[in-house]
């Protein structure tokens, strides 16, 4: 009988990482290529920071949240 789950062996945890404020920084730490409109959007969240009110985001697919370039 198939039941449809795959296992997955695990995988040895690497060292930890220590990241920069600098999203340029992280990207290559992190081995990541260069996506401008990554870069910008970390920007602009970087800079909403700076406001005191909340800040939901929103951003089309490849823009890095699932990454948390954030």
């Amino acid at each position: 009988m198939r039941h449809g789950l795959i296992l997955r062996r695990e995988q040895e945890v690497g060292a930890e990482k220590q990241l920069s404020q600098q999203f340029e920084n992280n990207r290559q730490l992190l081995e990541r290529e260069e996506r401008k409109p990554q870069e910008v959007f970390a920007q602009e969240v970087s800079a909403s920071f700076d406001q005191a009110l909340p800040t939901f985001i929103e951003a089309q697919a490849g823009r890095g949240k699932t990454n948390g370039n954030l």
